[in-house]
């Protein structure tokens, strides 16, 4: 019986640190916020705003195309993941595809201009799998703004 009671202590201590640390992760339903030169993550759907004026904001509106190798294969070719996202600054809107991966046979790039900042796409999560579609809603990417 006293092995019962110290499993079941130490199960719900567990849960407890379980639940500590996913409190500590941001949520897509959290709004987001960047500075510049400082990485931000961005779940697909959303919208990021400049810190210091909302009027500045990315939004990350879908992945065009995932081919990436899956993490747990062997591949002879990289893949790329484009994502298309919409840069707005005050009255100018601006949206373009930005891809990671291999740019052979592709005028992409993982960065853009636009109203005077830089914008570089860092990653694309998560990670493929071997015969697993992920949800549009599963993709977040993870971005700098340069000035």
């Amino acid at each position: 019986m006293k092995n019962v009671f110290i499993f079941t202590l130490a199960l719900l201590g567990t849960a407890l640190i379980s639940c500590e640390s996913q409190k500590d992760q941001p949520s897509c339903d959290d709004p987001v916020s960047f500075v510049y030169d400082v990485p931000f993550e961005l779940c697909q759907g959303n919208t990021a705003y400049w810190a210091e004026n909302d009027e500045f904001s990315i939004v990350f509106q879908e992945v065009v195309s995932d081919s990436r190798c899956a993490v747990d294969v062997a591949c002879i070719w990289a893949g790329r993941a484009e994502v298309a996202l919409r840069f707005n600054n005050f009255d100018q809107a601006y949206t373009d595809t930005l891809a990671l991966g291999d740019f052979t046979g592709s005028t992409l790039s993982d960065q853009v201009e636009f109203a005077g900042r830089t914008i570089r796409l860092m990653v694309v999560s998560p990670d493929n799998l071997a015969g697993q579609i992920i949800p549009q809603n599963d993709y977040k990417v993870t971005m700098v703004v340069t000035e």
